[in-house]
């Protein structure tokens, strides 16, 4: 009788080069994880709409739930298109990852498949597919040794995982490395999956800062994803001390409808209203100082030879009732205001509610 000592499964990740949208992305087909994963990265190259549907999966004894997600259009060999909902991530791994060596996988399944091998070397995993579409993961079709070949709807078809006989592994590794993926401890598994959901660490140092323990605490996964991407688009002007704002969008702003006509009633109504409280005087000295500010600015000539889409948000006022106010009236734009049922609050980046605590001041 002979004992053999298995160190469990060792080698290269699934990986698979598959185009979202003529764009080229790398994915980790997962057998071990019943979700499906994709970087914020690859959500703005491929052109992804962002969607609200909530997902929720378990890891590590654990659960974590997001409804900041994408529909990913797969399309096959056959030309056929497979949606899979995946939920969005800052990274999927910490590093960068390599399959299987091309000439390798060629090596070892090369008369037996006629397919040119994906070669991924350091490279970002855009995208990590679970078995929750299991229409869609591969199937092993062939093993030598350690060396396992699966037949792929997508790609080229087909790729390999695991190790060959021509690679040198540490049997001994416990976690997982830059790119090949080796048996976890148990107790170290967040750690070692290094996955985009590991929780923030709350040292006593770091948790009282109040950078981070305020998104920790408060933000949800949507209002986290929506800053980031407001703040991306700021830019300070240091000469002019002032801050340019490109605010990001869910869709495309030529949705919008031309609104002319009910804006032009809205403002009619809100003449008389002040007029009948007594406030017209002070807001009108308020949108001035306004002006003055640079806030809203006078169109130029050039301006108005503009012909594309044009939607206009309402003036409001907002009264301030207390004695000791400085200004008793403020002049508010209303963006929430609905024509045709749209307005322009639905395709913006809300953000969080408390925005303003988090921009930084020079």
């Amino acid at each position: 009788m002979v004992t053999y000592c298995h160190q469990g499964p060792t080698g290269h990740l699934g990986l698979q080069l598959v185009p979202v949208h003529d764009v080229e992305g790398v994915i980790l087909w997962d057998g071990g994880a019943n979700c499906n994963l994709v970087t914020k990265a690859f959500v703005e190259e491929a052109g992804l709409q962002v969607e609200h549907s909530n997902v929720v999966f378990d890891f590590g004894g654990s659960s974590v739930g997001t409804d900041v997600c994408c529909n990913i259009p797969l399309v096959d060999n056959n030309g056929d298109t497979h949606i899979i909902i995946a939920a969005i991530v800052k990274q999927i791994s910490a590093t960068n990852a390599t399959g299987f060596p091309a000439d390798q996988a060629a090596t070892e399944f090369g008369k037996f498949v006629n397919t040119k091998f994906d070669s991924i070397v350091n490279r970002r995993i855009d995208i990590l597919v679970g078995v929750t579409d299991i229409e869609v993961n591969p199937m092993e079709v062939l093993r030598k040794g350690r060396a396992y070949l699966y037949r792929s709807l997508f790609g080229g078809g087909f790729f390999a995982k695991g190790s060959s006989s021509l690679m040198d592994v540490d049997k001994c590794a416990m976690l997982a490395t830059t790119d090949v993926c080796k048996v976890k401890a148990v107790y170290e598994f967040l750690g070692g999956e290094k996955l985009g959901v590991v929780a923030p660490k709350r040292c006593e140092k770091c948790a009282g800062c109040r950078d981070c323990s305020y998104r920790n605490e408060h933000l949800t996964w949507l209002e986290q994803f929506e800053l980031e991407k407001i703040e991306k688009g700021l830019r300070y002007l240091p000469e002019r001390k002032k801050w340019i704002c490109k605010y990001p969008l869910y869709e495309d702003v030529t949705v919008m409808p031309n609104n002319f006509n009910l804006c032009v009633q809205l403002h009619h109504k809100l003449v008389e209203r002040l007029n009948k409280n007594g406030y017209l005087q002070k807001f009108d000295e308020e949108f001035q100082d306004a002006v003055r500010r640079g806030v809203f600015v006078v169109m130029t000539e050039e301006d108005k030879k503009y012909d594309g889409m044009v939607n206009y948000i309402p003036m409001v006022e907002a009264l301030k009732e207390k004695v000791e106010a400085s200004t008793p009236v403020r002049v508010c734009m209303n963006s929430s205001m609905r024509y045709n049922g749209t307005c322009l609050n639905d395709v913006m980046c809300k953000g969080p509610s408390a925005l303003v605590t988090n921009m930084v001041c020079c």
